[in-house]
C-alpha cells in the first residue's frame, strides 16, 4: 500500500512492502534509518529529504519537486531506478551512490562525489542538468549493458566514465574535462 506522510525522522525500519513512500513535506526531513520492501520513494512538496541510512527497497525513486540529499555513500537501493522531475533535485552532497537507472528533467549534484548506473538493458534518457554543488564536480560511470541518453543542458562532470554499454550524447551537451571509455561506447 502506498503512503504519503509530512516528514520521516529518526532511526528505524521503514517498510514499503509494494507501494511507494511518498514525503511532502511542509517541512524537511533527516532520516538515518532502512527504508526497505519492493515499494519505492518519493519526494514531492518541495522539501529537503535528507537520507543516510542503509537503504535496500528496490522500486523507483522519485525525485517530483524538491530535494533529495544523500548524507553518506550507498544509501539508495542499487536496483532503484532514479527519475528526477523538472522541480526536483538529486544532490549525492559529495557521496557516492549506486543505482539502476536515472531519467527525466530535473539537476543532479555530484558535488564531487560519484553516481554510478547499471542498468543491464533498456534506454534512459536524461533531459536535465548534471552539475555540481558546494563540493565540487565528480564522476559520472556508466555500467551496465543499457543505453544512456543525454539530452539537457549544461553536465559539468569531471570525468564521464564509460563502462559498459552505450553513452548518446546530443550536440547540445558541455562535457568536463575528461570522458574515459572503458569498455562501452
Amino acid at each position: 500500500n502506498s503512503r504519503t506522510i509530512g516528514q520521516l525522522f529518526g532511526n528505524g525500519t521503514v517498510s514499503t512492502g509494494g507501494g511507494t513512500l511518498t514525503v511532502s513535506g511542509p517541512f524537511s526531513s533527516t532520516f538515518g534509518g532502512a527504508i526497505t520492501g519492493s515499494g519505492g520513494l518519493t519526494v514531492a512538496g518541495g522539501v529537503s529529504v535528507f537520507l543516510s541510512g542503509n537503504n535496500t527497497y528496490t522500486g523507483l525513486t522519485t525525485v517530483d519537486t524538491g530535494v533529495l540529499d544523500l548524507n553518506d555513500n550507498h544509501v539508495i537501493g542499487d536496483s532503484s531506478d532514479v527519475v528526477v522531475n523538472a522541480n526536483g533535485v538529486f544532490d549525492l552532497d559529495g557521496f557516492d551512490e549506486r543505482v539502476d537507472s536515472i531519467s527525466g528533467d530535473g539537476d543532479i549534484l555530484l558535488g564531487g562525489g560519484t553516481l554510478t548506473v547499471d542498468a543491464p538493458s533498456g534506454l534512459f534518457t536524461f533531459n536535465g542538468r548534471i552539475g555540481f554543488s558546494d563540493g565540487g564536480f565528480g564522476t559520472l560511470r556508466k555500467e551496465g549493458a543499457h543505453t544512456l541518453r543525454f539530452t539537457g543542458g549544461s553536465n559539468p562532470i569531471d570525468l564521464l566514465d564509460i563502462n559498459a554499454g552505450q553513452v548518446w550524447i546530443d550536440d547540445s551537451i558541455q562535457l568536463g574535462d575528461a570522458v574515459q571509455l572503458s569498455g562501452g561506447e
